[in-house]
């Protein structure tokens, strides 16, 4: 993996996305803003060093969320679903640096947040002292509870059978098609001798 990519995720597994951040939630996927997934202009994202992160982009219009998918081995954050208390300081990790925060009531799914001196937060990682992640954020006044993630991430996931199903599935779909490929090349090409 890009040195410039795990320089970016050591703290919080926080990426730049164009006008926001992303937040390596699983092996080979982000979780972003809906809002920073259609500003992010190009399918590949420039790192540091040169290198860049393609990206193919799935969106849950309901949660308004926006799963990125990337190959690479990267370390992916550790949630921690306990909502933070009202008053509780945590820290916003974006792509760009850090900016403190304070949480503020529960709200559906998530919590009220209060940035100070921020710039572009949408899909950035709020993190506690521990650095454990607590939520990612909406837009300037929101967060999305890192319990809502989870639950969202595994309702995305199919059961392990459903996996081995398609897989075969898609064998045999691959294993008929070449068959009949090769069926038709015989066919043109004894057509084509006499």
């Amino acid at each position: 993996m890009n040195a410039a990519l795990l320089a970016l995720v050591v703290a919080a597994p926080v990426v730049k996305l164009g006008a926001g951040s992303g937040l390596v939630l699983d092996d080979g996927v982000l979780v972003t803003t809906r809002q920073v997934a259609l500003r992010t202009a190009s399918a590949k994202v420039p790192l540091e060093d040169g290198g860049t992160l393609a990206l193919v982009r799935s969106y849950d219009v309901e949660n308004g969320l926006s799963f990125v998918l990337f190959s690479g081995d990267v370390e992916h954050a550790t949630l921690d679903p306990q909502m933070p208390d009202a008053g509780a300081a945590l820290t916003v990790v974006t792509g760009d640096g850090r900016y403190d925060a304070l949480a503020m009531s529960p709200i559906a799914g998530g919590f009220g947040i209060t940035i100070a001196d921020a710039g572009v937060v949408e899909g950035a990682a709020i993190v506690d002292e521990a650095g454990r992640v607590r939520g990612l954020v909406r837009n300037d006044h929101e967060a999305m509870s890192a319990a809502e993630l989870q639950r969202i991430m595994e309702s995305l996931k199919a059961p392990e059978g459903r996996r081995d199903f398609a897989r075969w599935r898609n064998l045999g779909i691959s294993a008929v098609f070449f068959l009949g490929l090769c069926v038709w090349w015989v066919y043109r090409s004894k057509r084509l001798r006499y």
